[in-house]
């Protein structure tokens, strides 16, 4: 009998919906360009605007507030280019996406503490010595760990220095709220792709009358931020999903992941949960058994038909320590052995418990190998204060 396959990578990935793939077929069966003139090109554009109108009331911002874009990465490099361009010092988190932290060169770093969680006292610091105008951006929850930034300290002091905020939200939409206007942040950055819509759609939430600079020059689409043809039938999945997300419970998908957690604790005491004294997102674990590799994890997870990452999906292919987890102090020993395991609202319990008998058999496994043994007795041999390394706890 064929073993059922088990999907627990939904930061990666959150699957199509099928109300997201039905509105999509409806549109891709009509016919013309929204930018046309024509009734074939008026009755595009008029669900591209409808399409733009449920996304702000789902998120309580204005509808003319709202780039679309071809994604997440898109959004990000509009927002720090556009600002980069005009003049503007631009400070991010030592554990942003990729899309923010290589986007331009001369980027300025605020550094986290051991839980992941922005270093306000140095924002504070780095803040008073500007002269120029300054763009922070800092992600509302992080791909990797499910950490959650405290937003409204970080806006509090940028208004302080008058200095505009950035947040990424791609991965928090639909999972924790996301209110544009309650946030009181100046650019919001969605993906389609986080919340059971299409890829190669996003967009950048940019309130009234800040100025960008468009990456793309053309036919001046959406508004002349973003010109190219927009991509319809992509943008109304993108607005489906993203109502249909923000109803949804996610706290029965916290008390699943909250057991998975203790499982792998009681099994392996050793094992340490990046972020699990803060605030986090309630489907994201990012665990470590030391001394072991994540991509060993990874694959031997998947000959058992289970998918999990070893970190942020954009980096799939180039098995390299995490960034993030680097940020946060990580010793050698957790950081390279580190797994991400993203829950979703159809994770089952019997799901968990596979993963938990699974990751019990892999650490028998590992530990009766010779290599792991003479790793332990090395590591037995060293005199430490602590097994993970942290300045903050």
């Amino acid at each position: 009998m064929k073993k059922a396959l088990i999907y627990l990578d939904y930061n990666a990935a959150m699957p199509l919906r099928p109300s997201a793939l039905k509105e999509m077929l409806e549109v891709l069966s009509l016919t013309g360009n929204p930018s046309s003139i024509h009734r074939f090109g008026h009755t595009l554009a008029m669900r591209i605007e409808n399409a733009r109108h449920k996304i702000a009331t789902c998120l309580n911002s204005l509808p003319a507030e709202i780039i679309f874009t071809s994604g997440g990465t898109e959004a990000n490099n509009l927002v720090l280019q556009s600002h980069y361009k005009n003049g503007y010092d631009i400070l991010v988190s030592a554990v942003e996406h990729d899309s923010v932290l290589k986007s331009i060169e001369n980027l300025e770093i605020i550094p986290v503490n051991s839980q992941g969680i922005i270093c306000l006292e140095n924002l504070e610091t780095l803040l008073s010595n500007k002269t120029q105008p300054t763009l922070i951006s800092v992600m509302l929850a992080n791909n990797e760990t499910g950490v959650i930034q405290p937003l409204n300290e970080i806006i509090a002091i940028a208004k302080r220095h008058k200095a505009l905020v950035h947040t990424d939200a791609a991965q928090a939409v639909g999972r924790v709220p996301c209110n544009f206007k309650d946030l009181d942040v100046d650019f919001m950055t969605l993906s389609s792709l986080k919340v059971g819509g299409p890829a190669g759609v996003g967009a950048l939430i940019a309130k009234e009358k800040l100025p960008l600079t468009p990456l793309l020059m053309g036919g001046g689409q959406e508004r002349g931020k973003r010109a190219g043809t927009p991509n319809t039938a992509g943008i109304c999945g993108f607005a489906t999903a993203i109502i249909e997300a923000s109803q949804e419970d996610w706290h029965p998908c916290q008390v699943l992941r909250d057991q998975l957690e203790l499982s792998l604790q009681h099994l392996t005491p050793e094992a340490y949960i990046f972020g699990q004294k803060t605030s986090r997102l309630p489907n994201t674990m990012c665990i470590s058994l030391p001394n072991n590799r994540s991509d060993k994890y990874v694959m031997m997870y998947d000959l058992e038909g289970i998918a999990i990452s070893a970190g942020s999906a954009c980096s799939s292919g180039k098995i390299k320590a995490s960034h993030v987890l680097k940020a946060m102090k990580a010793s050698e020993d957790y950081l390279n052995s580190a797994i991400r395991v993203s829950l979703g609202i159809q994770t089952t319990k019997e799901e968990i418990e596979a993963f938990c008998k699974i990751w019990q058999d892999m650490a028998m496994k590992f530990q009766s190998s010779p290599l792991t043994k003479n790793q332990n007795l090395h590591n037995s041999m060293i005199v430490r204060k602590e097994t993970y390394v942290s300045a903050d706890l």
